[in-house]
């Protein structure tokens, strides 16, 4: 009972109250008088179909614009919280490729294959990859066609990536 009689975030209208017309009434509320702003057309039994009709258009009207309001707020919202992270042609990437291998534990593998190379893109978020290195096992690999998340940018990182002097036998 509580819950149809409480006004719902998207619409601001409770659901007794788009349904009936008007707020239910619960037994909290039969302890006070009623509220002195009802209307002549409430209490005319003539009128009342007339003004509930009226009633339930205005607050139905109100209530899609409400919804309408609440779902670009809601996709908005959805919308802000996901990435897109476009990957042009020729660049370094690696594959996300998770394998299970039995007797090895998951969290300890690299889900990462590669580095691969952008070939080109098929379109938006489908990509043809090929592998950037050829190694003997992969001499006669052909190229992927992977959509773009399972792709991330390749970067060098740069403690690797820096010369390390050798050091002189001596």
């Amino acid at each position: 009972m509580a819950y149809r009689a409480m006004p719902h975030n998207a619409t601001k209208f409770s659901p007794a109250e788009v349904m009936f017309g008007r707020n239910i009434t619960l037994p909290a509320d039969l302890s006070r008088p009623p509220p002195p702003d009802a209307t002549d057309a409430e209490d005319d039994p003539a009128l009342y179909p007339a003004w509930l009709r009226e009633r339930l258009r205005d607050i139905h009207e109100e209530v899609r614009r409400n919804m309408t309001t609440a779902q670009c707020r809601a996709k908005d919202h959805y919308d802000a919280a996901g990435t897109f992270n476009p990957v042009q042609e020729g660049q370094e990437v690696w594959l996300y490729a998770p394998r299970r291998r039995v007797g090895r534990n998951p969290k300890l593998e690299c889900p990462w294959e590669g580095p691969y190379r952008v070939e080109r893109a098929i379109n938006d978020v489908v990509m043809e990859i090929r592998p950037l290195f050829e190694t003997v096992s992969r001499r006669r690999a052909r190229n992927k066609i992977v959509h773009a998340d399972r792709l991330a940018p390749r970067r060098a990182i740069p403690a690797l990536s820096r010369q390390i002097p050798r050091q002189q036998q001596s």
